[in-house]
């Protein structure tokens, strides 16, 4: 264990006395006073619930501590910890601000290997009247928008390809994302002003590059397709192939 995570049990172990003592103090003071018994209820929840959050947040990364002096690695190959904290570098180089660790760790348990991430910015989102936090990425395969607390975990994937268009506002400090997927549409409200355009920019290229990537598979099938009908034709008139063979294989050619 470094000296970060010991400080910061240390710290942790000190917040709990703290909580523990007012406790035993109103408890003391509401002994007697059944009425009260409700307020105390809340607040050991409610102490519980700020350490269960605070312990969320400053939790290090499960098995990620290599011991560079004996070259021994504490629970995962170099492999995994390399890429965690490279992917924790992108993300913070592109979004400063972003939640970059949980992120980082949802990213590098759903990204397929040729996928790569383009673009990263943070916004909030409204959803059923209520407003939470989400984290934006897109890869040069998809969108993926995440929000994580201690009591739910939300994932939104829009593949590029179901990405019809995508547009922004500014204001003075913050803009507003946009996303249409195939006629519903995704609102990202309060993203930072300095990474709207770039993240705008990322996912229309990358729009862009999928439109590029099917007109040339498109071309190219067209081409072979029409190369092994002239194969076919070349044993038709050799008589290789009868004309109802020759005629059956056209058909599933073109098909």
């Amino acid at each position: 264990m470094s000296l970060k995570d010991i400080i910061k049990l240390i710290l942790k172990i000190l917040y709990t006395i703290i909580l523990a003592f007012f406790n035993l103090v109103f408890l003391l003071g509401m002994l007697f006073e059944k009425e009260k018994i409700f307020f105390l209820i809340f607040l050991i929840i409610t102490s519980l619930t700020l350490f269960l959050m605070w312990y969320k947040k400053g939790k290090p990364f499960k098995h990620t501590y290599i011991d560079n002096e004996n070259n021994k690695n504490h629970g995962i190959s170099n492999d995994k910890f390399n890429t965690l904290y490279e992917i924790q570098n992108l993300i913070k180089s592109l979004s400063p601000k972003c939640n970059y660790k949980k992120l980082a760790t949802h990213l590098r348990d759903v990204l397929s290997e040729t996928e790569s991430i383009e673009a990263v910015t943070h916004g909030t989102q409204l959803a059923n009247d209520y407003k939470h936090a989400l984290s934006c990425v897109v890869t040069n395969k998809r969108f993926i928008g995440y929000h994580k607390t201690i009591f739910n975990e939300k994932r939104i994937e829009i593949p590029i390809e179901k990405i019809s268009s995508i547009i922004y506002s500014t204001g003075i400090i913050k803009g507003t994302i946009e996303i249409n997927n195939m006629g519903h549409k995704l609102n990202i409200y309060n993203v930072p002003k300095s990474e709207v355009q770039d993240f705008v920019k990322s996912v229309n290229e990358q729009i862009n590059n999928y439109k590029t990537f099917k007109i040339e598979y498109s071309s190219n099938k067209q081409a072979n397709v029409a190369d092994q009908i002239e194969k076919l034709a070349g044993l038709y008139k050799d008589g290789v192939l009868t004309e109802f063979e020759f005629q059956i294989k056209k058909k599933e050619l073109l098909k």
